[in-house]
């Protein structure tokens, strides 16, 4: 079974993507992580270099990824298995001051 699921991006992953938000068809049991390897894959190696961090392989951790405004880390990370609907988010980090 497909189903459509909302990315929205924000900051340089926008630029980089030239838009600021995507709907994508994808299968059940995709996760987070499965959803970032494609986009990684559709928009090449600068927004691949943004999401991963280049020595450790791993997601720089500065980045904040939300399945409909709740954090991936509430839930089951980036194993977290997307549902028809839901909205990821990827946000830069937030300052204040």
């Amino acid at each position: 079974m497909t189903f459509q699921v909302k990315i929205k991006l924000f900051a340089t992953l926008r630029e980089i993507a030239g838009k600021s938000e995507i709907k994508i068809q994808v299968e059940q049991n995709t996760t987070v992580m499965d959803v970032i390897q494609q986009l990684s894959g559709q928009f090449g190696n600068k927004f691949r270099d943004h999401i991963f961090d280049k020595n450790t392989k791993q997601i720089n951790s500065y980045l904040l990824f939300l399945i409909n405004g709740e954090s991936v880390h509430a839930k089951e990370n980036f194993k977290t298995e997307l549902k028809p609907g839901d909205t990821l988010a990827i946000l830069p980090p937030v300052g204040g001051g």
